[in-house]
């Protein structure tokens, strides 16, 4: 799993899931690995910054159970993020402004020779 986001012209964290350290992805882990370590301290920052044209800054996620869990609802409310968290029905590709970009990456790296094998050859690759 690869993980991004984008903000009007700003690119946020990318993150490719560490399957070997961080296992499988669920609440606690989606949490611990991806929301507190990384997006909250950039969500943090634009605010801080003043790079935001107003306090809202939402977060379009898909139906996938770890971001729907009871835990990862509660931690983003711990954050302060529990109320910019917009809703999204699962499966919706047409209405998400980041699959574009996601589908021009994966092709792209799908014509690279050789084909990245590891999580370091994905990030150069990326």
């Amino acid at each position: 799993m690869i993980w991004g986001s984008i903000y009007r012209g700003l690119k946020g964290p990318l993150i490719i899931w560490d399957m070997v350290n961080w296992g499988r992805i669920n609440g606690p882990t989606y949490i611990n690995n991806i929301i507190r370590p990384r997006v909250h301290p950039w969500w943090t920052e634009l605010h801080e910054q003043h790079l935001t044209n107003s306090v809202y800054i939402y977060f379009q996620q898909d139906g996938a159970p770890a971001h729907c869990s009871k835990h990862a609802t509660q931690a983003f409310r711990e954050l302060g993020m529990g109320n910019y968290i917009f809703p999204w029905p699962p499966s919706s590709p047409d209405i998400s402004p980041i699959e574009g970009v996601w589908r021009i990456m994966k092709c792209q790296i799908m014509w690279r020779n050789p084909r990245p094998t590891t999580v370091p050859e994905l990030y150069i690759a990326i």
